[in-house]
């Protein structure tokens, strides 16, 4: 008995030290970047609106993730559809003409007409209530949220999934615009011209 004791406490005191040892470590791992003393927000900040006000990305606590309009060049997204490149946790099917969302595995299994999704879709703001208003291209984006998980105090009560926040780029007083021409052998072709001036 006492020899199974002092095994006991011989494991306990590894342990301990072996904790002790790595705690340093681990301390050093967490430490923070530096800021600047003026406060300035540096070039890698993104800005969100997730909490319908605009604050930076590492400041909102909520399980978002952030797909700048680079990324949505770099991986060939050309619809909602495509987003699932891009987000980890979100899978959209396509049913018919609708898109249906699922983020972490929530979401509806039909896309009729007159059901709505637990995903909150919005654009600039703006709630898409129906499946088929889900599913469209997304040719002058300036970011897209996607907010993980129940979201219904900041976004009602169709976002019990997640949300899907869709951001375009405002006019400006630059004349700018983007024009692509796309022709498949797969009778697929598409021409699409966006100007931004005000």
């Amino acid at each position: 008995m006492n020899r199974t004791k002092s095994k006991g406490l011989l494991r306990l005191s590894a342990s301990v030290v072996t904790l002790g040892l790595l705690c340093p470590f681990a301390a050093l791992a967490q430490v923070a970047p530096e800021q600047s003393s003026d406060g300035a927000v540096s070039a890698e900040d993104i800005i969100v609106t997730a909490q319908k006000r605009s604050e930076r990305l590492q400041d909102v606590p909520i399980s978002i993730s952030v797909t700048t309009p680079a990324v949505i060049r770099d991986l060939g997204i050309r619809d909602t559809v495509g987003l699932q490149r891009a987000v980890p946790g979100i899978v959209i099917m396509q049913r018919n003409l609708n898109a249906v969302p699922y983020i972490r595995g929530v979401g509806a299994d039909n896309g009729a007409a007159g059901d709505e999704s637990p995903i909150a879709v919005y654009v600039d703001g703006v709630y898409r209530a129906s499946s088929a208003a889900s599913s469209f291209s997304l040719p002058n984006v300036e970011r897209i949220e996607v907010l993980k998980g129940p979201q219904g105090t900041l976004f009602g009560r169709n976002a019990t999934g997640g949300v899907i926040n869709i951001v375009t780029k405002q006019p400006s007083q630059v004349a700018s615009g983007v024009a692509s021409v796309v022709m498949g052998t797969t009778i697929r072709s598409r021409a699409m011209l966006i100007s931004t001036r005000r």
